[in-house]
């Protein structure tokens, strides 16, 4: 999975250019969500604009984390989605 990350603002912005499926890219996405979760004490941003395919693994990941900031009172939230991953 290629990924760039950058901060805006007091926001972490992960830019994501790759499916995120079952295997490596799951695991990948998830150990950098967990970093930055660690790491920082704001907010998350996901940049999904170059993404067209999240399978169940991959959404399951994004729930989880979408949990953990909300339980922590912080906000992480997908950036300029594709009409197929909004459904």
């Amino acid at each position: 999975m290629d990924l760039k990350k950058y901060s805006e603002q007091g926001v972490t912005v992960l830019e994501l250019a790759s499916n995120v499926k079952l295997g490596e890219s799951a695991k990948q996405l998830a150990a950098e969500i967990e970093r930055v979760f660690q790491e920082t004490s704001g907010g998350l941003l996901l940049d999904v604009a170059r993404i067209d395919y999240v399978d169940s693994t991959g959404i399951g990941e994004l729930v989880g984390y979408l949990q953990k900031f909300t339980q922590a009172g912080r906000r992480m939230a997908l950036l300029r989605p594709h009409q197929r991953l909004e459904a």
